[in-house]
């Protein structure tokens, strides 16, 4: 090789090895800049991360004081739908109390009114002929004084102004009479049976207690429709209540904790729509054509002054369930 080829050789060899120290410089400075691109991705990658925590944190918070504020909205909610409901009660019972105030007030005035009738009518038909027009005419007239007379005891009863004769009771024996006396009038599609247990008495007016009786058989007969076959179950026990209940829903009137004799008049009638159960104790209301609306009135009227309860429970098709509560004779219980 001649000193000219070997020169160019050299110089090829030179430029070779640029070339390569070239070529490495970038890969380096690749490599460096993929570093720096790496660590970069790992801080935007770790700075993620942290905004990813923050932000599940926040998420976990923020669903926590909805979820507080959602129980607090419940709360409201039902504190607004209880207040709403005592205020409604606290109306009805002022409305009942109005009510019953002023049926006692008419009652006790007319009272005295058929009294009255009611002595004319006697000196009248001892002064007439027996069996002549005049004493049919006198007949009449006192049996008609005598109707409007027990509505007007009615009407005290429900206001509690009846007289209380308080006496040990036997509340078998009062339904067994009940069912005795209204075994005529009772339709014949309807059949009356009872269920009695054995109970300790009870204290508070035979009378008045055979009345409550007498009226809720009567009113559970009625409400079998004609023609079909109609039920009414008298059933006597005992309950013991373990705290006092108030007069809510199914419960018509607030009772304290204690031991109580109960009836409970049964029917397969046709039940009652809850706007109806509403206004059943209203005097004066009924859902019969022939009623007078103070059956049910006189009952709640002499509970409330024996100290006793009722619970009605009626759905449209299902018949209803009349309970009365009656307190046990302390002395004999």
């Amino acid at each position: 090789m001649t000193g000219t080829g070997h020169s160019q050789a050299m110089a090829d060899e030179a430029e070779r090895g640029a070339l390569n120290a070239e070529h490495l410089r970038e890969a380096n400075a690749n490599l460096v800049l993929a570093t720096v691109n790496a660590q970069t991705m790992a801080e935007a990658s770790a700075q993620a991360a942290v905004q990813l925590r923050e932000a599940n944190e926040h998420l976990v918070v923020a669903t926590v004081k909805a979820q507080m504020m959602t129980e607090v909205a419940e709360q409201a909610t039902a504190q607004m739908v209880y207040r709403a409901k005592l205020e409604g009660e606290l109306l009805e019972a002022r409305k009942l109390e109005a009510m019953g105030v002023l049926a006692g007030g008419v009652a006790h005035d007319f009272n005295n009114l058929i009294t009255t009738i009611m002595g004319y009518s006697d000196r009248g038909s001892l002064m007439v002929e027996p069996g002549s027009e005049l004493a049919r005419f006198f007949k009449a007239i006192d049996k008609a004084a005598r109707k409007a007379a027990e509505l007007t005891h009615q009407l005290m009863a429900y206001a509690g102004q009846e007289e209380i004769l308080a006496t040990e009771v036997d509340l078998c024996i009062v339904v067994k009479e009940v069912i005795q006396l209204l075994a005529a009038s009772i339709p014949r599609h309807v059949q009356v049976r009872s269920e009695l247990a054995v109970l300790p008495l009870v204290k508070g007016d035979p009378t008045q207690i055979f009345q409550i009786v007498m009226n809720l058989v009567v009113n559970a007969a009625q409400a079998c429709p004609a023609g079909t076959e109609g039920r009414v179950t008298v059933r006597t026990g005992t309950e013991e209540l373990i705290e006092a209940v108030a007069g809510a829903g199914s419960w018509i009137l607030p009772l304290a904790a204690g031991s109580y004799a109960t009836l409970e008049v049964v029917d397969t009638g046709a039940g009652m729509a809850p706007e109806v159960m509403a206004r059943i104790f209203e005097p004066f209301f009924s859902t019969k054509p022939s009623g007078h609306g103070l059956g049910l009135a006189a009952v709640i009227g002499i509970l409330r002054a024996h100290g006793g309860g009722l619970r009605v429970q009626s759905e449209p098709g299902r018949g209803s369930s009349f309970k009365v509560y009656l307190p046990v004779w302390q002395g004999l219980a």
